[in-house]
């Protein structure tokens, strides 16, 4: 019971702050992650030692880009995997009421994204 709480919450406040933020805002925070991420590849690319403007670096910046989305499909898929054997292995609800109402839905929303 504790644990449903626990999400209950959670979605509450991601709610609540997801409400508080324009579309522009939100656009605005991608745009700023996506020149961190531009800006720590480049420090790695230029701390391995390429030149800006090379091939090499703009391959040294082509490698980490495929890795990094490499890494994102691979946690989806671990992520997707491992929500799938959760609701094998699921006999039954494990709450009464809306709790169980709540805990099918949220057991919805895990795998919705998945193949």
């Amino acid at each position: 019971m504790k644990k449903i709480c626990k999400i209950v919450a959670n979605i509450l406040i991601i709610s609540l702050l997801s409400g508080c933020i324009t579309p522009e805002e939100k656009a605005q925070l991608k745009l700023e992650q996506q020149r961190k991420i531009i800006e720590a590849d480049n420090n790695k690319c230029i701390g391995y030692g390429f030149t800006k403007g090379t091939d090499q670096f703009s391959n040294c910046m082509m490698q980490l880009d495929i890795s990094r989305k490499e890494e994102a499909a691979l946690k989806k898929i671990l992520r997707c995997e491992r929500a799938k054997q959760r609701q094998e292995n699921k006999k039954g609800p494990s709450a009464s009421g809306w709790g169980a109402v709540l805990e099918g839905a949220l057991d919805g929303l895990e795998v919705s994204d998945c193949d």
